[in-house]
């Protein structure tokens, strides 16, 4: 009857997925030996692009990332609400994090020079005497978190974004106004931890790539919370 046709093409479509599925994964793993060149040729050319033209490579990665972030954010909204893309939401995304990235590859290098860990290591070197790495990792991530986020990162991520999305003045500060402590609070809760590892365990050069990359995580949370201007 139709019941049992219908669970005849149920079963043929799941059974078609599944081998569509398995077939795929075939291919990918019969072909890694082409894969596996192809990215790390990909990986090569940005470490050259890299240490040839580090300012460019640093705001193009992390304007690209900002918005794959943003889209994806936007795009869970919209299956919710039906909503189209917002494109100016995207566009104060970029923006602002092409310009945050330029102030990043100045600050970075200050808050290594800084924070040696010298301050906090003579308190944790009571406790135990491997604890340098650890005291430097956790005082440059203090001095970014308590210093350049609330002072720096916040100011320009509220001005940038409500300019392009079309506020005004008074508008943009009310909006930073409501939303500072929460996006910090919600700041604080991701990178505290995320800047204790890229401090302790990357290398300089890759600071700004990784930050960049764990953005795009970073960068859904603050466009769902605070991304929409109005």
């Amino acid at each position: 009857g139709a019941l049992s046709d219908a669970i005849v093409n149920i079963n043929n479509k799941s059974f078609i997925t599944k081998f569509l599925g398995f077939a795929a994964a075939s291919i990918l793993i019969s072909r890694r030996e082409l894969i596996s060149p192809f990215l790390f040729q990909a990986l090569d050319a940005y470490r050259a692009a890299l240490e040839s033209h580090p300012l460019q490579s640093k705001v193009l990665t992390g304007a690209s990332l900002a918005v794959i972030g943003d889209s994806l954010a936007q795009l869970r909204e919209s299956r919710k609400a039906q909503k189209e893309y917002d494109v100016p939401r995207a566009a104060s995304f970029a923006a602002f994090d092409a310009c945050y990235r330029m102030f990043q590859h100045w600050v970075f290098p200050l808050i290594v020079s800084a924070g040696q860990g010298q301050v906090l290591y003579a308190l944790f070197s009571k406790f135990s005497k491997d604890s340098l790495a650890f005291a430097t990792a956790m005082e440059r991530t203090i001095l970014y978190q308590f210093g350049v986020v609330p002072f720096f990162y916040y100011p320009i991520f509220f001005t940038f974004t409500g300019f392009v999305q079309g506020l005004s003045l008074k508008e943009t500060f009310d909006r930073a106004r409501q939303g500072f402590l929460p996006c910090w609070a919600r700041n604080l809760l991701f990178w505290i931890p995320t800047q204790m590892v890229m401090f302790g365990l990357v290398a300089e050069k890759w600071q700004i790539p990784f930050v960049c990359v764990m953005g795009i995580l970073w960068s859904m949370i603050l466009s769902a919370f605070a991304g929409k201007a109005n």
